[in-house]
């Protein structure tokens, strides 16, 4: 049986999870588009690279969790994880920032 304490926690976590996963799915559809735009003559080749790189990712994630998990408990294990996430985020902001202020204005009309 779960402590209500527990229960209560637990519901006030529920915002922070759907606006995590918000994020995760923002940032995830960015990348996706920019590395299709890379290479718009081989689109299909940047998408393949792309969701190969993903699903590499992912896997090699779970097992380098895993193991850190085990070797130093969940609790800094997500802080670490969360925090290189923002660290990500702030740095493909720049540099998608640096990107548009150096790009050729196309002329109107």
């Amino acid at each position: 049986m779960t402590p209500v304490f527990l229960e209560r926690v637990g519901c006030l976590a529920v915002p922070f999870f759907i606006a995590i996963g918000f994020g995760f799915y923002m940032f995830h559809n960015t990348l996706q588009t920019r590395g299709s735009e890379m290479a718009p003559h081989a689109r299909g080749s940047a998408v393949s690279l792309f969701a190969f790189c993903l699903f590499l990712g992912q896997a090699l994630g779970v097992a380098v969790f895993g193991g850190a998990i085990a070797l130093l408990g969940y609790v800094p294990v997500l802080i670490g994880a969360g925090a290189g996430l923002a660290l990500l985020g702030e740095r493909f902001r720049r540099q998608l920032k640096t990107h548009r202020a150096s790009a050729v204005p196309v002329p109107s009309g």
